[in-house]
């Protein structure tokens, strides 16, 4: 990091695009840049073959499977719910937040966040995900996932 905060990629990258881009962009909307964003990923996403998931899914941290079982975590989790008073209230997170919820509440940086714009998706339908676990090779025969689903709206 350099004093302009950028990476020596992130400066290769905005280098070599024409000069007003990155303030073009950054003036767009937040609608624009998402229907922007989502057309790049509609784009990349109709080019991706089969075999290219099951390497990510091999080779990409972000969506391997967990190494836990889930059925211990239930119960450590059951466990946990049970020794809380009865008036704490329960709640089911989404698995996403809105853009900068970190960065808001924290002090961490944005680099160290998982967000829409990276080459990943995040789980709509929880089956999905099973079936590419099934296809990898190195899949156990039986197994039960647990994702909580999050959808963005019709196609």
């Amino acid at each position: 990091m350099s004093g302009d905060g950028m990476s020596d990629a992130e400066r290769r990258v905005w280098a070599a695009l024409p000069a007003d881009v990155r303030e073009r962009l950054d003036a767009l909307p937040a609608s624009g840049l998402t229907t922007l964003l989502l057309s790049l990923a509609r784009t990349r996403a109709a080019r991706v073959r089969p075999a290219e998931v099951l390497r990510r899914w091999r080779e990409d941290r972000f969506v391997r499977p967990a190494d836990c079982d889930p059925r211990a975590t239930a119960a450590v989790q059951t466990l946990l719910w049970d020794l809380l008073p009865t008036e704490v209230a329960g709640v089911e997170l989404s698995p996403v937040v809105p853009l900068g919820t970190c960065a808001a509440v924290t002090p961490g940086s944005q680099n160290r966040i998982v967000t829409a714009t990276r080459p990943i998706e995040v789980v709509s339908d929880p089956t999905n995900a099973l079936a590419v676990e099934a296809g990898s090779p190195s899949s156990t025969p039986l197994w039960c996932g647990n994702a909580s689903p999050t959808r963005s709206g019709p196609p």
